[in-house]
């Protein structure tokens, strides 16, 4: 609590009172604390190289997670989590760790491929796409109520359509509904006729 004080010297006096805080200010009080941690969250960003390399000078010279935390503005966990993930053999090299982080940030942008690696599952979900015409939603809602198929949102479908592994899906799925919108409209013509 100190630290938090002293990090924000105009609440220092509100925090320090003998007396006991008016419901106002205690509320005042509460709202900017609010404030505070919303603008710590909103301003995360991730952990670039050049942190890397700041990251392994300070190990190096032996200083502990908190104190690496400390110079660096992270938090104490942030730090833990870096030296966790992205040590090999219980060793922090940064060069090492922005591979490491670079190929978990590239894997992780192919969130499609619990479909793509489950033949059933991609099979079911292309038969329901093509042949029923049914939507991702109404496909992830009938996954749920299924017991022998993995479950799956909407999101993910969608993303496994506009992925690489999909992009033959979604040619067909655009010549369908080309297709249908043709006979929708020669249909409509004839009818005025």
């Amino acid at each position: 609590m100190a630290s938090f004080i002293d990090s924000y010297p105009q609440l220092k006096p509100q925090l320090q009172q003998t007396t006991p805080i008016p419901s106002r200010a205690l509320a005042r009080l509460v709202l900017q604390l609010c404030l505070v941690l919303w603008l710590c969250m909103k301003l995360y960003k991730q952990i670039d190289k050049a942190e890397r390399l700041e990251i392994g000078i300070l190990l190096e010279r032996g200083y502990s997670d908190a104190e690496i935390a400390r110079v660096l503005g992270r938090d104490r966990s942030t730090i833990y989590r870096e030296r966790k993930r992205n040590s090999v053999k219980a060793v922090y090299i940064p060069r090492k760790a922005q591979h490491k982080a670079y190929v978990r940030r590239k894997y992780a942008k192919y969130q499609a491929m619990c479909i793509v690696k489950d033949v059933k599952l991609r099979e079911y979900i292309e038969t329901k796409l093509l042949v029923d015409e049914w939507s991702p939603e109404q496909i992830a809602g009938r996954l749920a109520l299924e017991a022998n198929l993995a479950k799956v949102s909407a999101p993910t479908i969608y993303k496994y359509i506009r992925s690489p592994y999909g992009r033959q899906l979604e040619y067909e799925l655009d010549l369908v509904k080309k297709n249908v919108e043709r006979v929708r409209r020669s249909g409509s013509a004839r009818s005025l006729l």
